[in-house]
């Protein structure tokens, strides 16, 4: 994915930024030569620059570089005797003599002063990103909190809503503190109450010492987060 931004070439304001997965790259002068269209470089962080200006030189062609041909001229082959020398039809054959070589006239530059852009990691803009994937960072990690406690509370209480875990809570604490007010249809005597509820207290106080870790886990990890 490629990332572009368009800005304004006098104030160097930002217009518009945006992704493109084209392989082609656009950058360049648009409109009436004020706005400019560059792609951000792979290995800076789009959110993080802003373009701006610098002084720069290009090399201008004025003349571009050209190939003189050679000056030859034909001249009879003669022999030793200075006859012509005759081919297989009876002709004279030629031979080619350089008068001059072939050359390269170079071609004529000049460097030219221009108005270039680049970008650099903005420091307010740099700093705003970082505070929202801290704030991304923290919000993952209070999410695998809250997954843990509630699915530690739904493993000790049965339910994951907050009241009804408490009332369970508050009903475990009271049978065991006065089992004789819940001997009836559901259990025999005191014993069978407390047999019930208080392996049910020993896992409320369990699961609510791993709430409290827990906690002090993510606000380790938050802390550690935001540095």
């Amino acid at each position: 994915m490629k990332n572009f931004v368009i800005f304004d070439k006098e104030t160097l304001g930002v217009l518009n930024r945006y992704e493109d997965e084209s392989q082609w790259s656009f950058s360049g002068l648009l409109g009436s030569n004020s706005v400019v269209h560059m792609e951000i470089p792979a290995e800076l962080d789009a959110a993080t620059v802003l373009p701006v200006a610098f002084e720069d030189t290009r090399t201008i062609v004025i003349t571009p570089a050209q190939e003189v041909p050679a000056v030859t001229h034909e001249e009879p082959v003669l022999d030793g005797e200075g006859n012509p020398v005759l081919n297989e039809f009876g002709e004279p054959t030629f031979t080619t003599v350089v008068d001059e070589e072939a050359y390269t006239i170079p071609e004529v530059t000049e460097e030219e002063a221009f108005t270039n852009y680049r970008f650099e990691v903005d420091a307010t803009l740099l700093a705003t990103k970082q505070a929202a994937d801290k704030a991304a960072l923290v919000a993952e990690a209070y999410a695998a909190m809250d997954k843990d406690v509630f699915d530690a509370c739904e493993a000790t209480y049965g339910t994951r809503r907050a009241d009804s875990a408490m009332a369970f809570y508050l009903t475990f604490q009271a049978m065991v503190a006065n089992p004789a007010d819940y001997v009836g249809p559901m259990f025999a005597d005191e014993a069978a109450v407390l047999a019930y509820a208080t392996p049910k207290m020993a896992l409320a106080t369990q699961y609510s010492l791993y709430r409290l870790q827990r906690v002090a886990q993510f606000e380790a990890e938050k802390a550690a987060i935001l540095g």
